[in-house]
């Protein structure tokens, strides 16, 4: 039977719509695996991601992630694009694309979309998540009295790092990364995931995995020494209790009572707790919040650009402290984007997590893909791990920390779109 003119071209579509479909869902994985472990290897697979979402926009998919989510995604791009257009310095070129992890939060759900079996899907990118979460962990723990550097044994770095642990005594831990920050709070978010899966599964066998993998990263974390992942990790449990139903809420509430129980009792671990509330152990935090402060009475309306405090801010530190070496931007995510693209741009930045939320916890009192209920809400209560990070650190500016935020913003609201539209469908 000879093809006819139009059936070439839809027969093309299809093959192309294949591909890109293919591309989309190998970028997922290689995310997922690579998350916890490499920032190049989650770029290449976030740009997978967006290359494979594209071409099946073009070939006429739709409705693959919820209009709820798009429109303030859309809104903060334009805004950071808007400040960096009138900033008051001239920025570098990568500060236009500063804000593109957020991105995730539509790429994970419409890529999930794309696969016949989506709950299948999901579960294999935690697996690889969860997995190079644990080797991350184990790894971490080795470096807490070893300092064992595997970039460094692999040829990867000239000479091995080695963090001094705060607590004085062995090295911090920072698994396959450069700082002990972003390690803990990547580490605190998979934690609360896993947590979620311990909780939400059924049968014993079934939870054994996910909750070795928090235990993991739980002593992980603790082996970091970071305090703003701590309180976040404590955060993510909280949000876990909210929306589990009040048996497992009773356990994992006492889990995390134990916690507090087994750190306090550890005189490290109290010490470094404490120094959290101490003004004399925070004094650099101060003093960075008093100079951002000012920056933002000169500029509080349109903000100086994505990435333009630093630039900006130099003067400022120079006249109270030419000698302050931390000059990279205010140790608080939100006063950061305050400074950087105005009141418009917080609320913006703010907008994407309210709609996360509220299409989250609407699918999950509604019922809707109970079989996701425990993978959405971990994904909420990771979330809001990093969100309460980046009260004392800059997340977005993370790479690996920002990408594992919106990689959870996303997750928390897969199969919420309208799923797949017909072919040629506009």
């Amino acid at each position: 039977m000879v093809e006819t003119s139009s059936e070439q071209p839809a027969r093309g579509r299809r093959s192309l719509l294949s591909v890109g479909e293919r591309i989309a869902q190998a970028g997922l994985l290689v995310t997922a695996a690579f998350l916890p472990l490499s920032i190049v290897g989650a770029q290449l697979g976030f740009a997978a991601m967006l290359i494979g979402v594209a071409v099946a926009f073009a070939c006429g998919r739709r409705g693959l992630v919820p209009a709820e989510a798009v429109w303030p995604v859309a809104a903060f791009a334009a805004v950071c694009l808007l400040a960096s257009f009138v900033s008051p310095v001239e920025l570098p070129w990568r500060s236009w694309i500063a804000w593109r992890p957020v991105l995730l939060a539509l790429l994970v759900p419409a890529v999930v979309a794309l696969f016949d079996d989506s709950e299948r899907a999901v579960r294999r990118a935690l697996g690889l998540l969860l997995g190079a979460a644990l080797f991350a962990a184990v790894l971490g723990l080795v470096q807490r009295d070893s300092g064992f550097d595997l970039n460094h044994a692999l040829g990867l770095r000239k000479a091995p790092l080695r963090i001094d642990s705060p607590s004085g005594k062995g090295f911090a831990a920072v698994g396959t990364f450069n700082s002990r920050l972003t390690f803990a709070a990547i580490e605190a978010a998979i934690f609360v995931m896993a947590l979620s899966l311990a909780f939400g599964a059924k049968g014993l066998l079934r939870r054994l995995a996910p909750a070795a993998v928090a235990l993991a990263c739980a002593l992980a974390v603790v082996s970091a020494y970071a305090r703003a992942a701590w309180l976040g990790a404590f955060a993510g449990i909280a949000v876990l209790v909210l929306g589990m139903r009040r048996k497992a809420a009773l356990g994992l509430a006492g889990v995390g009572l134990l916690a507090v129980i087994a750190g306090a009792a550890v005189p490290s671990v109290r010490e470094r707790a404490i120094s959290a509330v101490r003004t004399t152990a925070n004094q650099d935090r101060l003093f960075i919040w008093s100079r951002a402060g000012e920056v933002l009475a000169d500029h509080p309306v349109l903000g100086v650009g994505m990435q333009g405090y630093p630039i900006v801010a130099a003067p400022y530190y120079d006249k109270v402290d030419p000698h302050f070496p931390m000059r990279t931007w205010a140790h608080d995510m939100y006063f950061t984007l305050l400074l950087e693209t105005g009141p418009a741009g917080l609320l913006a930045y703010v907008w994407i997590f309210v709609a996360v939320a509220a299409l989250a916890f609407g699918a999950l009192r509604s019922g809707r893909g109970p079989p996701l209920a425990a993978v959405r809400l971990g994904a909420l209560g990771a979330a809001t791990s990093l969100l309460v990070d980046s009260l004392f650190h800059d997340v977005l500016y993370d790479g690996e920390a920002a990408m594992t935020l919106f990689f959870f913003a996303g997750l928390a609201i897969v199969g919420l779109g309208k799923g797949r539209a017909k072919e040629g469908e506009a």
